[in-house]
C-alpha cells in the first residue's frame, strides 16, 4: 500500500484567514506580531508563510476578505430594496452589525468599527500598497452608493442632480458610524444616528429642478 506523500494540512485556509483578519481588526497592524498570528491561526511560521506570505501579505489579504464581507452583507441590502429610505437604513444597520461584530442588537460584542477605517489609515501613511487598497475600497463604496442614488433619482425618490453629492455623504455617514462605534458609542445611539442621517439623505424626495 502506497502512503500519501507529505503531511496533510492541519488547518483550513479560510478559517485561518478569518482569525488573522479578526486579530488585525482588533489590535491594528503594528501591534499584531507574527507570534500572535501563529497563535490565532494555530499554524507554525513556515506553514503561515507558505499559505499566506509575510505579515504584510497576510494583512492585505485580510483587508480583501473584510471588503468581501462588506460587499456581501451591505451591498446586497442596499441594492435589494426598491425604496431608498429602507435600503439606506438596512445598509447602515448592516454596517453596524460588522462594526459591532454581531447581528444581535443586544450583544455586548466589542465595537471594532470598520477594519479599513480603524486599521488601514495608520498603515497607509507609509505604505503605498495599503494606501492603494484603501483608495480602492473607498472608491468602490463611492461607486456603489452613487449607483444606488442614481437609481433613486431616476425613480423620483430624490431631486434631480443630487445623486452624486448624496452618495458621497452616505459614504461619510458610514465612516462616521465606524469611528463612533470604535469610540464606544452604543449600538442604540448609532442606530438613531443612522436613521436621522437617512432622513436627511432622502429629504426633498419628489422635488424637481425648476419646479
Amino acid at each position: 500500500m502506497t502512503r500519501p506523500r507529505g503531511r496533510p494540512r492541519q488547518y483550513d485556509p479560510d478559517t485561518a484567514l478569518d482569525a488573522a483578519m479578526r486579530l488585525f481588526w482588533e489590535k491594528g497592524y503594528a501591534a499584531t506580531s507574527l507570534t500572535d498570528l501563529c497563535e490565532v491561526t494555530g499554524m507554525k511560521r513556515p506553514s503561515l508563510y507558505a499559505a499566506f506570505g509575510d505579515k504584510h501579505a497576510i494583512y492585505t489579504q485580510a483587508l480583501e476578505r473584510y471588503e468581501g464581507m462588506m460587499r456581501d452583507s451591505m451591498g446586497r441590502v442596499l441594492m435589494g430594496e426598491p425604496e431608498l429610505e429602507r435600503a439606506l437604513t438596512k445598509f447602515f444597520f448592516a454596517g453596524l452589525d460588522l462594526h459591532f461584530a454581531s447581528k444581535d442588537a443586544a450583544s455586548e460584542a466589542p465595537q471594532l468599527g470598520c477594519m479599513v477605517v480603524s486599521t488601514a489609515g495608520a498603515v497607509a501613511a507609509r505604505d503605498e500598497v495599503v494606501r492603494e487598497r484603501m483608495r480602492g475600497t473607498i472608491g468602490r463604496l463611492d461607486g456603489l452608493l452613487g449607483e444606488r442614488m442614481r437609481q433613486a433619482e431616476a425613480a423620483g425618490q430624490i431631486p434631480e442632480g443630487s445623486a452624486g453629492p448624496r452618495g458621497a455623504v452616505a459614504v461619510a455617514v458610514l465612516h462616521s458610524l465606524s469611528v463612533r462605534a470604535r469610540a464606544g458609542h452604543s449600538r442604540r445611539a448609532l442606530r438613531k444616528f443612522a436613521r436621522e442621517s437617512v432622513a436627511l439623505l432622502v429629504g426633498g424626495a419628489g422635488e424637481r429642478q425648476g419646479g
